[in-house]
Formats: structure tokens, C-alpha cells, sequence
């Protein structure tokens, strides 16, 4: 009986895929900074040359043409409502309603906030609400109309960061 599953187990095994994903075979780039797989099942690139759906068969690239707000794609989220959320490296952030992109109606104020910082999470939670955090900066909620920031306050003692509220 040890024999038999000994033999199943390593057929189960020697089926498994490896597949190398690159410029060759319909990237738009070999430098990729984040994948995500939507509930659809499509997997996404995000990459330093727009952003990637591949359907399991062929790629398609977006880009600014198609109204990306950059196409340096660094993360990308999805909301309950099934949009994909990116946040480029400009730091714009926009959606994808399954048709088109739609930039954030704050990005102007968004990347201001972002400029001379690299944002390092970025997520997006119900009602379209956005959070950004930043090394050393804290963190930011964007809504659709304002922003509120939460800074860490840093002190030249020795002790805990305090966040303000602005």
C-alpha cells in the first residue's frame, strides 16, 4: 500500500508547471514590481512598462495611452466591488472599472504628497476609501473629496514616534 501512494505522490508531483513569464514571451518588460490575480482568475504585472493582464493565453498591456496615470505600476489592489486599484510610481493612483481607467479625483494632491516619498502599502477598503503609508512619513486616507494625513512626529531622544493628526 506504501508503495502504491509513494508512486501517486511523485506522478502528482512530476505534474506540476513551471512557466517563465518574460519580455519573450509577452511582457512588456523584464522588470516586474508586483503581480496580483484578480477574482476573475486574470493574473496581473505590473511593470516599469505599463501594466499586464495575461488570461492564462495572451498578455495585454495597458499604458498611459489608455489612461494609466503612469506606467510604472508598483502595486495593485482589488476593491469589493471587483475594480483593480493601481498605484504607480508618480504617485497616481487610478482603477479599472473592466473597460477603462479611471484616475483617482485627488491625484494631483496625491502626488504632491508622494513626491520625494516612496509610499510602501497601499491598500483599498470599502467605499473607495484608499490608505497609503510611508517609511518615516506615516500614513495616509484619501476619500473620494479629502485626504487626512496621520505623520509620525520624530523626536531627537530616544523615544516612541507620536503620530499627529492633520
Amino acid at each position: 500500500m506504501g508503495f502504491a501512494v509513494s508512486i501517486i505522490t511523485q506522478l502528482l508531483v512530476a505534474q506540476v508547471a513551471n512557466y517563465n513569464f518574460n519580455s519573450n514571451v509577452g511582457l512588456p518588460s523584464n522588470e516586474t514590481y508586483c503581480i496580483f490575480q484578480d477574482k476573475a482568475g486574470y493574473m496581473w504585472f505590473g511593470t516599469d512598462h505599463g501594466v499586464v493582464r495575461y488570461n492564462g493565453y495572451t498578455f495585454k498591456t495597458f499604458t498611459n495611452a489608455e489612461g494609466l496615470t503612469d506606467n510604472t505600476v508598483f502595486s495593485i489592489k482589488e476593491d469589493d466591488n471587483g475594480r483593480l486599484w493601481f498605484m504607480t510610481f508618480n504617485g497616481g493612483i487610478c482603477y479599472f472599472d473592466g473597460s477603462r481607467f479611471v484616475p483617482h479625483p485627488l491625484n494631483d494632491s496625491i502626488i504632491k504628497i508622494c513626491y520625494g516619498k516612496m509610499p510602501v502599502s497601499f491598500e483599498v477598503t470599502n467605499n473607495n476609501t484608499v490608505w497609503m503609508g510611508f517609511v518615516q512619513w506615516g500614513f495616509y486616507k484619501i476619500e473620494a473629496n479629502k485626504i487626512k494625513s496621520f505623520l509620525v512626529e520624530h523626536h531627537d531622544t530616544a523615544g516612541p514616534a507620536t503620530a499627529l493628526y492633520v
